[in-house]
């Protein structure tokens, strides 16, 4: 199924388009904590010391190997809870 496919079937099962931004929002969020579960489950990583190690640890090891650059990470939110990687292919 693509994307797009996936957003028509959520307009037409909720017809609330809040609902189906919330939808998309917890299966991107499921998508990516799977991600990084299974990363985890075969790098052997040790424990990180915080969050901004996370995301260099995460980044430094390419969860997208299909990269040929280390993505840069931006770790700017305040309460340091939240990062982006900027991978471009």
């Amino acid at each position: 199924m693509t994307y797009g496919a996936l957003v028509v079937q959520l307009i037409q099962d909720y017809e609330d388009y809040a609902e189906v931004n919330k939808q998309l929002d917890k299966m991107g969020y499921n998508i990516g904590t799977r991600l990084i579960e299974d990363f985890l489950a075969r790098s052997n990583i040790g424990r990180c010391a915080d969050f901004r190690e996370t995301g260099e640890v995460i980044a430094k090891v390419r969860i997208y190997p299909v990269t040929t650059a280390q993505p840069p990470i931006s770790l700017n939110h305040p309460a340091l809870f939240l990062f982006w990687l900027c991978v471009r292919v």
